[in-house]
């Protein structure tokens, strides 16, 4: 059986032996599947505190790698090496911020986005002019590290684009295989009519700043001062969540909840609005996606891949990522019954035809069968 390597960061928690929840989590596990139907072995190898091996199905392992750098991913690559055959198994980054030298023949990384767009840079607020440097000098090093490999799969057209304009170079050999939403095991709400009368609005994403949670203040608030009948749900959790749990302490049509990536669907399907209010550093939205299938109006911002997904007042409303800008175009979902209504029904149709998982696992299918 040929072997499949896939270069992980960190995939399971050695400590209480549980894989670690995540979106790069979820599109590894749907991936692994597509690729044993394909006669390989696969094995995510990963960083650790001390070295492991843990069977999780037949035909699927998890190898932990002690390493004192967590950054340093060669010494991933090594052990692949020595587990595998370099001239005939496949080697598979799950990010293209872990490609390193190696000399597997037949390599692939997923390109997720562009991630460099945000005003940070470990953490640190950028400045001008020094700092706008160091963030060419980031985007500088995504352009080395896909020359690393066979095959890049992009998630998006918004990083292809930058590749073309930025170093005016056709010769990239990549796929754009976008993220998807199982609209086929658990989507297809239609609109519904609310008995009640209730807005019921949701934002679900990781508590933190790039994702716009900063902006959600000033949202809710206006819109709560504007309408009585709206509701607003955050589900997730993250560093800010501390931050928002004691802005709407008190308010009555604020509820916070947290679920499970296998979840996100069925949740949505109680909600009229969802909002993706990102800031930076994003691809074809998991989120977005997931909220469309679940029958969802959808407000996101122009920001990423979400552009290759939402034509305005189509499918979805895209907006600036400004929160005077999501408070107009909710406002708009709230007024219009039949524009929400025609939203939520192309939404779903969008899904079904150009971001269904029946759709990804073919493509994917293609681009490994491709390097046979």
């Amino acid at each position: 059986m040929k072997n499949f390597f896939v270069i992980y960061q960190r995939y399971l928690d050695e400590i209480n032996n549980s894989v670690i929840i995540g979106g790069l989590q979820t599109y590894i596990e749907n991936l692994v599947p597509i690729i044993t139907k394909l006669d390989y072995h696969v094995t995510i190898i990963q960083h650790s505190n001390y070295d492991f091996c843990k069977d999780l199905m037949p035909n699927f392992q998890v190898v932990g790698v002690a390493t004192r750098n967590k950054n340093k991913h060669t010494d991933l690559v090594k052990k692949a090496r020595s587990l595998g055959d370099t001239e005939n198994d496949i080697l598979l980054f799950t990010t293209t911020t872990l490609v390193c030298k190696h000399n597997f023949k037949k390599s692939i990384a997923i390109q997720h986005g562009i991630y460099w767009d945000c005003e940070t840079i470990h953490g640190k607020k950028v400045k001008f002019p020094f700092d706008m440097l160091l963030k060419y000098i980031q985007s500088f090093k995504e352009y080395k590290l896909v020359h690393k490999v066979d095959k890049i799969v992009c998630v998006d057209n918004n990083y292809v684009n930058w590749y073309r304009a930025g170093f005016l170079d056709r010769k990239l050999n990549y796929e754009v295989i976008p993220n998807f939403a199982d609209i086929a095991a658990q989507g297809g709400r239609k609109h519904k009519e609310n008995a009640d009368g209730k807005i019921k609005i949701i934002f679900a994403r990781r508590f933190e700043p790039i994702r716009g949670v900063e902006l959600l203040p000033e949202i809710i608030d206006t819109l709560s001062g504007k309408y009585n009948n709206v509701y607003f749900t955050l589900a997730g959790k993250g560093s800010r969540l501390n931050f928002l749990k004691e802005k709407f302490a008190g308010y009555g049509n604020v509820e916070f909840k947290e679920y499970a990536p296998s979840e996100a669907i069925s949740m949505h399907k109680e909600f009229d609005i969802a909002i993706v209010p990102t800031i930076a550093s994003e691809g074809t939205s998991f989120s977005l996606l997931e909220a469309m299938a679940a029958g969802c109006a959808v407000v996101c911002s122009d920001v990423g891949g979400m552009a290759n997904i939402i034509l305005d007042e189509y499918n979805g409303l895209i907006v600036k990522p400004r929160a005077k800008c999501f408070i107009d175009a909710i406002s708009k979902l709230i007024e219009n019954d039949g524009l929400r209504n025609s939203i939520v029904d192309k939404a779903l149709e969008t899904v079904r035809v150009s971001f269904c998982k029946e759709k990804w696992e073919r493509s994917w299918i293609d681009v490994i069968k491709g390097l046979e």
